[in-house]
């Protein structure tokens, strides 16, 4: 009778485990998948302060008049843009160290050219009609396209599951260089 009795018994605490584990392995997995959901979301924010950045030139271009009220609310926006991309470049910094360095290149590479761009646009006559809304004018950022899709790339790279990553990098080079060897010696 013993037998039977912890036989019986050992059927439901094996159950009963078993269904814990799997309750935790969920459970870490979305609180993974949650973190990574946000991050991604953070990431794409960071990138999006870039971008506005780079339409500063337009909107300046696009101010209406030259009074010292249009000036101080471009200047108010401008600094709202500026306070943005210092929050995010150090967002970054503390999520990523990976993600740091090819965002930083981002923002000076955008910070060149649609600065330099920037400084053309205040040098411009303010538009006075309608009519001179559509600019005709496309700037190009060829090096800030480049470091946007680096930062693409690596923020990639940063939300990549670890073990695909680290198979990626470790496992499948090693089975390369083992495989290299064996084919030469």
């Amino acid at each position: 009778m013993n037998a039977s009795t912890s036989a019986g018994v050992s059927g439901p605490v094996i159950a009963a485990i078993v269904t814990g584990l799997v309750a935790l392995v969920v459970l870490t997995v979305n609180q993974y998948q949650a973190r990574q959901d946000a991050r991604r979301k953070d990431f794409a924010k960071a990138l999006a302060a870039v971008e506005r950045y780079a339409e500063l030139p337009y909107r300046i271009r696009r101010q209406q008049g030259s009074t010292p009220e249009v000036r101080g609310r471009m200047a108010e926006f401008i600094h709202e843009v500026q306070q943005d991309l210092l929050f995010h470049k150090n967002w970054v910094r503390i999520q990523s160290h990976r993600v740091t360095e090819v965002y930083d290149s981002l923002l000076r590479a955008t910070r060149e050219e649609a600065g330099s761009a920037m400084t053309e646009a205040w040098n411009t006559a303010p538009i006075s009609k309608d009519e001179e809304m559509p600019l005709g004018v496309a700037l190009s950022f060829p090096r800030m396209e480049e470091a946007r899709a680096r930062y693409v790339r690596a923020v990639g790279y940063e939300l990549e599951f670890p073990p695909f990553r680290w198979i990626r990098d470790y496992v499948v080079p090693r089975l390369v260089e083992l495989s290299n060897r064996k084919a030469s010696g």
